[in-house]
């Protein structure tokens, strides 16, 4: 069943690629990218959000915008592709693309200092 959908399945992938713009594709392949690179603890360390690491003197502030983009599993990233291009091909249009790279970053930012902030009072 799942070779005769085969060509509809790769018609609309590759139809839903050509329709997206260019922020949007940079963000799906640094999503893969990182989600490579997530196999590495050294990146891990380099990306994600740690509570007690943005506090003096380690001060890894950056990855309060870069902790989005490294997945763990597979799915989480396929699902992370998919919903950005659904709010691109909704928000973008609108907003035009500088704004929706501050939104994208105003967003993940504030989850980041959100849950780091959690953490600590929580520890």
């Amino acid at each position: 069943m799942f070779r005769r959908n085969l060509p509809y399945v790769r018609a609309q992938v590759g139809a839903a690629i050509a329709s997206t713009s260019p922020f949007v594709r940079i963000l799906s392949v640094v999503i893969i990218v990182c989600y490579g690179l997530s196999f590495s603890s050294m990146a891990i360390d380099a990306f994600c959000v740690r509570p007690g690491l943005f506090f003096p003197p380690k001060f890894r502030i950056w990855t309060f915008a870069t902790h989005s983009f490294m997945e763990t599993h597979w799915w989480h990233a396929l699902v992370d592709i998919i919903i950005i291009n659904l709010y691109g091909k909704l928000l973008e249009p609108l907003w035009g693309t500088i704004e929706m790279i501050n939104f994208y970053l105003l967003v993940n930012t504030v989850a980041g200092i959100a849950t780091s902030f959690i953490y600590v009072m929580l520890y």
